[in-house]
């Protein structure tokens, strides 16, 4: 093993208040209210291909074209997930979604919400 010895980190909420920083979503289209998201990314791969974090998103509605794999584990709120071509999905606390890159969808922030997230970018054939 190289490099520095990896070391636990525990954060709570707070830290979003804290250390959070602006998330942005390049090619989102805003459908209603003021999409702020703050995230913490806890865990970046060397090569930039897995993520690890938490986020909260303010009350709103935007489409999101998903680039990357996404586990999402919602630890406070209520978010319906409505893929361009499927059923909505409403995540409520303590409920897991996985969603694969690629996949287009309305995400409704129905109140402000926090979640758990894991991406992964996968390889290039």
């Amino acid at each position: 093993m190289t490099g520095t010895t990896p070391r636990i980190q525990k954060v709570s909420a707070a830290a979003l208040d804290e250390r959070g920083q602006s998330v942005t979503y390049p090619d989102a289209r805003i459908i209603s209210g003021d999409p702020a998201a703050v995230g913490l990314r806890l865990f970046q791969s060397d090569d930039g291909r897995v993520a690890s974090g938490f986020a909260r998103h303010a009350p709103s509605e935007v489409w999101i074209e998903l680039p990357v794999d996404e586990v999402l584990l919602c630890l406070e709120g209520h978010v319906t997930i409505t893929p361009d071509e499927g059923e909505p999905v409403d995540v409520r606390p303590g409920e897991l979604v996985w969603l694969p890159a690629g996949t287009n969808a309305t995400w409704r922030f129905h109140e402000t919400t926090v979640d758990v997230f894991n991406v992964v970018k996968r390889a290039q054939a």
